[in-house]
Formats: structure tokens, sequence, C-alpha cells
């Protein structure tokens, strides 16, 4: 906003004065319209009298208007460009402390989703592993398992067979005795039906 300078205050000064004066003038002239014949502006004995009254008058209003109106207007116009200035650099500052925080924020963000596919991702290889390492140790358990029942198992047969060995070594010796004679040995009888039980698995 442009400052107001001397020749404004004159140039202002100056209107109102002639206005005062013109004023003035055409008071006279109505006065002496109605009291005699004439224009007072015409009637060279007032002359120096509106002349002294017109400096005075033009000297008040300078002084009046440059002293006291016009600093006054001119400071409240300063004050209120100031505060245009300030609130203008108060909001640049304002702008760019929001920016500044928009832009924490969006790396606080990004550094947040890299944190959290890093985390996932590690979490998600240890499941994996846990997952691996628990697999195996399941098959090993069953592993031991079936190798401890396939034992179990292979024992009650072979018991199982002797017990039947014995028990068929026994008909056949009651059996031979009966009907030859001749009782066999206990070790004979038992090795011919031990191999007798072969040859039948073998089949």
């Amino acid at each position: 906003m442009p400052k107001i300078s001397t020749i404004n205050i004159t140039r202002f000064t100056a209107a109102l004065c002639i206005f005062f004066a013109a004023g003035t003038v055409g008071g006279r002239a109505v006065y002496a319209a109605e009291d005699g014949p004439g224009f007072p502006q015409l009637d060279t004995s007032t002359y120096a009298s509106q002349v002294f009254w017109l400096f005075v008058s033009f000297v008040t209003m300078y002084f009046i208007m440059s002293r006291i109106a016009l600093p006054r207007i001119a400071h409240v116009m300063e004050l209120r460009e100031a505060q245009k200035r300030n609130d203008l650099t108060e909001a640049e500052r304002l702008n760019a402390e929001a920016e500044e925080a928009l832009d924490e924020y969006k790396q606080l963000m990004a550094k947040v989703q890299d944190d959290t596919r890093e985390i996932l991702g590690k979490a998600g290889q240890e499941i994996s592993e846990m997952q691996a390492k628990r697999h195996a140790e399941l098959q090993a358990e069953m592993q031991e398992k079936l190798v401890k029942t396939e034992k179990s198992v292979q024992k009650a047969i072979d018991e199982a067979l002797d017990g039947l060995t014995i028990y068929a070594t026994e008909l056949t010796q009651q059996a031979s005795g009966k009907l030859g004679g001749v009782k066999p040995a206990n070790d004979e009888t038992a090795k011919a039906v031990k191999s007798l039980w072969k040859k039948t698995k073998t089949a």
C-alpha cells in the first residue's frame, strides 16, 4: 500500500482551503446582494482581509491535517499493513510446518510398512522352519514307533511259532509212536517241524 507523502497532504489541504474560501466568498456575496449592489470579491478594499483569512485558513487546515489527522491515518494504515505482513509470514510458517509434518508422517508410515513387512517375513520364515522341524520330528517318531511295532509283531510271531513248533513236535512224536512204534528224538522232530514251517512261509 503506498505511503501518504507531503505532496498528497498539501494537495488535500489546498483543496479544503479552496472549498472553505469559496464558501466564505459565496456567503458574503449573498449577504451583499441582500444589503446592497455589487460583489464583495470585486471590492478592492476587502482583498487584504480575504487574502489574510485565506492564508490563516490554509495554514490552520494544513497544520491540522499534517500534524494530527493524516499522521493518525498513516499510522493506522501502517499498522494494518504490518499486521497483514505478519499474518502472511505466520501463514507461510504454519504452511511450512504443516508440509514438514506431512513429510515426517509419510516417512514414518513408510518405515512402519517396511518394518511390518520385515517382521511378517521373519515370522513366516520362522513358522516354516518350525513346521519343517516338527514334521521331521513326527516322521522320526512315527518311524521309531513303526520299527518298535514291527519288532513287537515279529517277536509275537516268533513266540507263537515257537509255541506251535513245540506243540507240533509233541503231536508228531505221539503220532509217530502210535503209527510206527518209534518215537523220534525231540531235536529231530523240532528241526523237521521248523523246516516245514519255513517251507510253508516261503510258499
